[in-house]
């Protein structure tokens, strides 16, 4: 019988309960466990903080809560999930920072914002070329083409 993740997580929880919650929230300390314990379950601090790496730093913020409250959004150090986050949740000088690879660089001008702060990453010829055909042709990025 296939079970959503919601349900599982639900079935784990209620066999838990009727033990000692503290020790419960304290057995959660892998990132994704703890993502999907807050998203499926309930939004506890004792929980979130253990949601450390990138990726599912990102996923709480988009998917249960993006407030500045939490703080979560400080462990978004990845270039990659930096650009989802700046994306699909709030363009924070905080996270964009962390756009250093010349993809995400790239991405991130093309979609979100151009801004020199990110685009001085821009510094592979590949990157470069596709920078300044589709977003803007600055002298900064071009000599990097050449190369």
């Amino acid at each position: 019988m296939w079970m959503e993740p919601k349900e599982i997580s639900k079935l784990m929880y209620e066999k838990c309960l009727k033990d000692d919650q503290e020790t419960f929230w304290s057995l959660i300390t892998d990132p994704e466990w703890a993502f999907n314990y807050c998203r499926y379950i309930k939004d506890r601090p004792e929980v979130y903080k253990n949601i450390t790496e990138s990726e599912w730093a990102y996923h709480y913020c988009k998917n249960v809560k993006s407030l500045v409250i939490t703080n979560v959004y400080k462990n978004i150090t990845d270039s990659k999930w930096s650009f989802y986050y700046c994306k699909d949740v709030i363009d924070r000088p905080e996270v964009y920072k962390h756009i250093i690879k010349p993809k995400w660089a790239y991405i991130y001008c093309r979609l979100v914002k151009d801004r020199p702060e990110v685009y001085k990453y821009i510094i592979d010829p590949g990157w470069a070329y596709n920078y300044c055909k589709n977003v803007g042709n600055k002298p900064e990025v071009r000599k990097y083409i050449g190369e």
